[in-house]
């Protein structure tokens, strides 16, 4: 088990990148053309590029460099959250000089969508500032995995390893199950589990506005990433659709331009899209590296401009699995 979360760790690496925003959500359209040089800059988290998308809520984005995050920042009367932090303590510094800016002398909560080190390992800067807030199951896989996500990120690229010097794992001061609901005063924001891309997911909700923060669950002109055993395609369908019940109006993906409820259905749609073709394939006696192959072209085709498409495959494996209740294979990479 450590060997393939390893490796699902170390290929997740490749497909962290983010665009700017405007100062309000927009339906999105076609992604701009991300260059090589933006892509792999350092992942350095740029705080003056943080806007308002929407009364009390500040996002800093990322213009188009791997392993930086969506990173939210949400108002109350009484207290602020912050929704994960970049990569290493670095960016979690800049990340909490604002957040204490906005805040004043308002109390301050930390979340994170997932554990994945872009979105969490700057959770130092935090400590002896801020309530850490995550579910159960994110903080058991973070004491799981934790450690090898570091050693892996460090190890691919000089980059990544100088933001990563001196990191510690910061553990939760608080868990939940199921769902929690956090007043910030006159504000409610509800955190809640919705595992599907990683055992941890959460997504974060701002119940006036009606703004979701969804972590990788969606990401904006990127094809989805399942990198292991834990990962679902099956859950994840039903994630989104229970998402898209809910009627956001502002959706901030993980990665990608803000947009609205569309992002949903783009990434369900391209989900059940490819489990469909894993059913069929399977039921015209297909192998995995067969349709593995076919998939992917048409995949490629229908989506021209996103990112990532080595995680076509990846995909193809988990639906494979789960269909024919077969072991995972994941794909060499």
């Amino acid at each position: 088990m450590w060997d393939r979360r390893r490796y699902a760790a170390s290929v997740l690496i490749s497909a962290l990148s983010l665009t700017a925003l405007s100062t309000r959500a927009e339906t999105p359209s076609q992604p701009p053309t991300r260059s090589v040089a933006d892509v792999n800059a350092p992942p350095v988290i740029r705080p003056e590029l943080a806007r308002n998308i929407a009364p009390g809520i500040t996002v800093i984005p990322d213009p188009h460099i791997n392993a930086i995050p969506n990173i939210g920042i949400i108002e109350g009367r009484r207290a602020v959250l912050v929704v994960d932090t970049g990569l290493g303590p670095e960016n979690g510094q800049a990340v909490y000089e604002l957040a204490k800016k906005i805040a004043g002398h308002r109390k301050m909560y930390l979340t994170s969508t997932h554990i994945h080190p872009e979105h969490y390992y700057g959770a130092q800067a935090f400590e002896g500032h801020a309530t850490i807030i995550m579910n159960k199951a994110q903080a058991e896989e973070l004491a799981e995995k934790g450690q090898a996500y570091l050693e892996l990120f460090r190890k691919s690229s000089p980059q990544y390893a100088n933001l990563l010097q001196n990191v510690h794992l910061v553990t939760a001061s608080e868990t939940y199950t199921g769902r929690r609901i956090l007043d910030l005063g006159g504000r409610q924001v509800v955190l809640e589990e919705m595992p599907a891309h990683t055992r941890g997911d959460q997504i974060i909700i701002v119940t006036d506005s009606k703004t979701m923060f969804l972590g990788d669950l969606v990401e904006q002109g990127f094809f989805p990433i399942m990198p292991d055993a834990d990962s679902s395609g099956q859950k994840w369908i039903e994630v989104l659709k229970r998402i898209e019940a809910l009627s956001p109006k502002i959706v901030v993906p993980g990665h990608g331009d803000i947009g609205d409820i569309s992002l949903v259905r783009t990434i369900q749609t391209y989900l059940e899209q490819v489990q469909s073709e894993v059913r069929q394939g399977i039921e015209a006696g297909k192998s995995q590296d067969t349709l593995s192959a076919q998939i992917r072209s048409e995949m490629e085709k229908i989506h021209p401009d996103w990112q990532n498409a080595q995680f076509i495959a990846f995909s193809i494996a988990n639906f494979y699995s789960e269909l024919t209740g077969k072991a995972i294979r994941l794909p060499s990479f």
